[in-house]
């Protein structure tokens, strides 16, 4: 999950692999997968980095050991 604020200020935590797609218009808009908007204070840059650091966190996570495979 990664942080992002509302508008308001309001901290949320949202799924990255649920986003559609990012725009900008002025203010930053997350669209979902099931077409729900949410307006965030953070730019599409900043969220564009958290994403990449979310999703690289699970790739080194493999790649390093850190999650063993189930034991039988």
């Amino acid at each position: 999950m990664i942080i992002v604020h509302r508008l308001s200020g309001i901290p949320l935590f949202v799924n990255p692999d649920l986003i559609m797609y990012l725009e900008s218009s002025p203010d930053t808009v997350i669209t979902f997968r099931g077409g729900e908007k949410l307006p965030v204070k953070e730019t599409i840059n900043e969220l564009q980095i958290r994403i990449l650091d979310y999703r690289r966190s699970f790739s080194a996570a493999t790649e390093f050991g850190a999650h063993p495979p189930p034991q039988d």
